[in-house]
């Protein structure tokens, strides 16, 4: 209803949106490279910025880390937001036995992440997508 023009706020709305999106790539079994964010200034003036991973991802801390440096690459703060989108492609289906784990994390880091996702998803399903957020986005 209003342009954007915090940078605190711009964040926060990226963060609900990694969330959204990280859902959405969960629920249908598959993971992306390319991470897209788009912006809409106030004069209507619509701009993207992309980066590919090296590795596929469903992860919404992952997607949101990766918005937070795409958003450096706009004038968020500097001019008036009207809308923020994020995508994904590069997607291929979840096939946990084929999944690249990160070189120097540690083994359990890539399934511990997957598992914290899919108590999530659970909790939001059973109790509401309010349920439980990240503390940022309480208001």
């Amino acid at each position: 209803d209003t342009d954007l023009t915090d940078i605190e706020t711009i964040q926060r709305e990226l963060l609900d949106l990694s969330g959204m999106v990280a859902k959405r790539l969960r629920r249908y079994q598959i993971r992306g490279r390319t991470i897209t964010l788009k912006v809409k200034y106030h004069d209507f003036k619509q701009i993207t910025r992309s980066i590919s991973t090296e590795h596929f991802t469903a992860d919404s801390k992952y997607i949101y880390a990766n918005c937070l440096q795409l958003l450096t690459k706009t004038k968020a703060g500097q001019k008036p937001i009207r809308l923020l989108g994020i995508s994904m492609s590069g997607l291929k289906r979840q096939d946990s036995a084929a999944f690249q784990q990160h070189l120097f994390q540690g083994i359990d880091t890539g399934r511990k992440r997957r598992e914290i996702n899919k108590a999530l998803d659970t909790i939001q399903e059973k109790f509401g997508p309010t349920a439980i957020l990240p503390g940022r986005l309480l208001r």
